[in-house]
């Protein structure tokens, strides 16, 4: 059902409400979380390297870490996730990350003594390889290496059956605000009343303030507040940059190998889908249908169509 919010957060202007306890809740939790959290058909929100990109260190360096650098050295987790944005930390489930009292793990194999393990636990505690997706006729390591975190109740860890969800989902939120307002100031030239409101988004997550401000800075900044609330596919088409983001574009995941030996892990990059993704110019606009021209002939479909 959607309403105006009751919740007491000045953040919340308007709000989709869910409540399990009356029968109006979701199966987001059970269906979203890693395999080692429930037993259910989990796992199913995938995020990409792509997105995790956009996420600064704390200290507002930028989060995207050259790609072939990953392969050149082994990583402690501090050194690629723990030290990133609040933000990222919110809303994506990162390997070593916790949740429900557990560390979700998304290495495909381990290393023991130089030789490779893939069963069992190790010494330290770590399993030898991480779940994948629960009831699948062959699960296979999440091509990804990241889980969905935002929206999930973090609190209960009891949420192992459908419905069982009760967290809102905010449609519309103060911090969108800030964001519209600093994009609109921007190309109004208020590039001083634009960087206000894009610091004190930031000031409320915890990073520091920007000097300058550019296209590119809201942008990005508007992609990791957003992150997952249903914006990012709009913003793509209306700032028309979807061509370039998304045509023939593969988007890619990290593969994790935990070296027991060197308490490290062993990290590449690869294809997170099987085939590139295909945005062209005519994409910007949907089809009328051909329901919609035999009903009236003055229409003429959209080019493309």
């Amino acid at each position: 059902m959607r309403k105006a919010s009751t919740c007491s957060s000045p953040e919340a202007i308007f709000t989709e409400r869910y409540d399990a306890a009356s029968t109006l809740g979701t199966s987001l939790s059970v269906t979203a979380v890693h395999a080692d959290f429930a037993f259910a058909w989990n796992s199913n929100f995938r995020p990409y390297l792509d997105i995790v990109e956009k996420f600064e260190f704390i200290d507002g360096s930028s989060g995207a870490i050259p790609r072939e650098q990953y392969a050149a050295k082994e990583w402690t987790m501090e050194e690629l996730f723990h030290n990133r944005d609040p933000r990222f930390k919110a809303a994506i489930l990162y390997n070593e990350s916790e949740f429900w009292g557990k560390k979700a793990y998304f290495h495909e194999k381990s290393i023991v003594d130089g030789a490779e393990v893939k069963n069992g636990v190790l010494p330290d505690g770590t399993p030898a390889k991480a779940s994948a997706r629960a009831y699948e006729p062959r699960p296979k390591p999440l091509r990804q290496g990241f889980l969905l975190r935002k929206f999930l109740d973090e609190s209960s860890g009891n949420q192992l059956e459908g419905g069982q969800s009760s967290e809102d989902y905010h449609i519309f939120r103060l911090g969108e605000t800030y964001l519209n307002l600093a994009e609109a100031a921007f190309y109004l030239e208020k590039t001083d009343e634009a960087l206000a409101a894009l610091n004190e988004i930031r000031k409320r997550a915890g990073m520091p303030a920007l000097d300058t401000i550019d296209e590119d800075a809201i942008r990005n900044e508007r992609a990791v507040e957003l992150v997952f609330e249903e914006h990012r596919f709009w913003d793509l088409r209306r700032w028309r940059i979807a061509e370039e983001v998304l045509n023939n574009t593969m988007h890619k995941g990290l593969s994790f190998v935990y070296n027991h030996d060197t308490k490290k892990y062993q990290i590449s990059v690869k294809d997170a889908i099987r085939s590139p993704r295909i945005f062209l110019s005519h994409h910007y606009y949907y089809p009328l249908t051909l329901n919609k021209l035999s009903d009236n002939p003055n229409l003429v479909e959209n080019p493309g169509y």
